[in-house]
């Protein structure tokens, strides 16, 4: 499990997750987490996982456009990733079950959807 983030930088990692999760409308990405979790343990835990590698994936991509120059920028997404990894890993380790391609692919989508219309709202 990562460490704790202690020092000067640990307000940054407590204040800015509460601020993306307010800007980017976790509501509306509770839905479908709401129905996996009908569908039975090994498919709620399965929807954890596939969220958390899309995550990471979004993450990197973000990485990617990051000056490397911009280290407190950096620093958080990194952690952020590490998490996003851990979470997969430890609900795979649960049971979760690999999502039929279908489902990965409408949520995939509506991620995109959803970081897309954010600049709207």
């Amino acid at each position: 499990m990562p460490e704790p983030v202690t020092g000067p930088e640990a307000p940054i990692f407590a204040e800015r997750p509460t601020e993306l999760i307010v800007r980017d409308g976790l509501v509306l990405g509770a839905l479908p987490l709401a129905l996996a979790g009908l569908a039975g343990d090994k498919w709620s835990l399965g929807f954890v996982v596939e969220t958390e590698r899309q995550v990471e994936s979004h993450l990197e991509g973000h990485l990617s456009e990051i000056s490397p120059s911009d280290g407190r920028t950096r620093a958080i997404l990194e952690r952020m990733k590490e998490d996003e990894i851990h979470h997969a890993d430890l609900a795979k380790a649960a049971g979760g079950a690999s999502l039929p391609g279908p489902v990965k692919l409408a949520m995939r989508l509506t991620s995109e959807v959803m970081t897309k219309s954010v600049y709207w709202i």
